[in-house]
């Protein structure tokens, strides 16, 4: 009697076919129930678990923050300055005109011509501290004459002591006019404006 095992007709092949081409112990069909039909590859990529997670702790984006060699007058808020915001070219135009009035009408004058095209704050400014030094143009041209009239009036009695008094305003008048250019230009870079106390305003 010749037995199965030692034929060597269906035993099991350790790699899982056995010789008549059916499954051997290894193979498929010895597969416990309910696993899968296919091993899984080991040289498969795994899920990225370490993919890079929101960043709790950045900072929000409020907008492009200014360079530190920048020119920090780009003023955004309407109605922080006269007629609404303005460039920074255009503010450092408008208390730059006030500055210059110091010179006098010249000097404001000048600073008008140059910086009213910068915008409407300049224009404006320029046009303000203009008109300032024409109105201390008007008062010493005033004082001349008056000191003129008393000197040939007042001044044959009391031998011109009247008059030097008028001449006496003339400094006054002078220092009054760079100080308030100052002020003017002080104000003007603070607020965007500045109206003397004292102005005749002849050009509109």
């Amino acid at each position: 009697m010749s037995y199965p095992e030692n034929t060597g007709q269906n035993q099991p092949n350790p790699y899982g076919q056995s010789a008549d081409g059916q499954q051997g112990w290894g193979g498929q069909a010895d597969a416990p129930s309910g696993q899968p039909d296919q091993q899984p590859s080991y040289g498969q990529q795994a899920p990225d678990y370490g993919q890079q997670a929101p960043q709790y702790g950045q900072q929000p984006d409020y907008g492009q923050q200014p360079g530190y060699g920048q020119q920090q007058f780009a003023y955004t808020q309407p109605g922080m300055f006269p007629g609404g915001a303005v460039s920074a070219e255009d503010h450092s135009g408008a208390y730059i005109c006030h500055f210059l009035e110091a010179l006098g009408p010249v000097g404001s004058g000048i600073g008008w011509a140059l910086m009213k095209d910068r915008g409407p704050a300049s224009n404006r400014e320029g046009r303000e501290a203009f008109n300032f030094g024409l109105t201390m143009a008007i008062i010493i041209a005033g004082l001349f004459v008056l000191q003129t009239i008393l000197a040939f009036t007042i001044g044959l009695f009391d031998f011109g002591l009247t008059s030097a008094l008028v001449g006496l305003l003339y400094p006054v008048v002078t220092i009054g006019n760079i100080v308030f250019a100052i002020i003017g230009g002080m104000k003007a870079k603070d607020t965007g404006s500045y109206r003397y106390p004292i102005n005749f305003r002849l050009i509109k």
